[in-house]
């Protein structure tokens, strides 16, 4: 199955430098940052590496990042000589907006929500690109990548995400649903008896990501049982510990021995 990315980039050059916003593809990347689900690694690009990253996103199963589609994806554009909005895209901030009808700032956004701020400014990565000093650009790049990985983690497992309102008096939750997909893909698994592959974390490392094969016998709530091909036996799954999810074309048959009601009641899940 496709990957699970998360992306941010830093730009060489600033809104000023390039006539305003409305010019981002004079931006010129200076460092793109990614994090992979599947390898569970990060890593960075710098400008002349950026064409190789095409086929990575586009075989990606998801895209995760913040402004990615209004910003992200305009500066890297000119790279690819092509639009990436066919990119399938979770975009926090697009999200966000949706909500509340007024953008949030990633910085606004982790510190209420994960108790964390960011290294810095984006005028500190230009300083850091214009003196030639790419170790701390890139480490300030790849903690951009890891606060919206954790805000995405954030959202799946508790369907919200927190932010200051009143003037940073007050902290309130907004509703997410980017955690309900797993859900969905799961639920349609079940009903026309398919096969998924998904992205599983380790209940004692949640960096720690295994992919597998499961014929989905039965969802509950949060939770969901079936046959791990990995494993080769019944296992018990969370929902909010997968990552990723996709069907596959290969069908099952849950076995006549299986009792969905008997099963739960002899697992204490809580």
């Amino acid at each position: 199955m496709g990957d699970t990315i998360v992306l941010d980039l830093e730009t060489q050059k600033s809104f000023d430098e390039v006539g305003g916003r409305e010019n981002l593809h004079l931006l010129r990347v200076s460092v793109v940052g990614l994090y992979s689900y599947e390898t569970q690694a990060f890593q960075t690009y710098t400008e002349w590496e950026v064409p190789s990253l095409l086929p990575i996103l586009e075989s990606a199963h998801l895209v995760i990042g913040f402004n990615t589609k209004r910003f992200d994806y305009v500066v890297m554009e000119p790279y690819f000589k092509r639009p990436l909005t066919h990119l399938r895209t979770l975009d926090i901030m697009e999200e966000v907006t949706k909500v509340l009808g007024h953008r949030l700032s990633l910085e606004s956004l982790a510190t209420a929500t994960l108790n964390q701020k960011k290294l810095g400014s984006g005028l500190d990565a230009l300083k850091y690109y214009k003196a030639g000093q790419m170790d701390k650009l890139k480490e300030y790049c790849l903690e951009d990548v890891r606060l919206t990985r954790d805000l995405y983690e954030y959202g799946k497992r508790y369907g919200k995400l927190l932010y200051y309102e009143q003037r940073g008096l007050q902290i309130a939750s907004l509703p997410v649903s980017w955690g309900d997909r797993s859900q969905e893909t799961l639920r349609r698994a079940l009903q026309e008896r398919l096969t998924v592959e998904i992205v599983y974390a380790s209940q004692k490392d949640s960096d720690s990501k295994v992919v597998q094969r499961v014929d989905v016998y039965d969802l509950a709530d949060n939770y969901f049982v079936g046959y791990s091909h990995l494993r080769r036996k019944v296992e018990t799954f969370e929902v909010h510990r997968v990552s990723a999810v996709k069907l596959t074309e290969t069908s099952f048959e849950v076995p006549a021995t299986f009792d969905a009601l008997t099963y739960w009641n002899s697992r204490t899940l809580f």
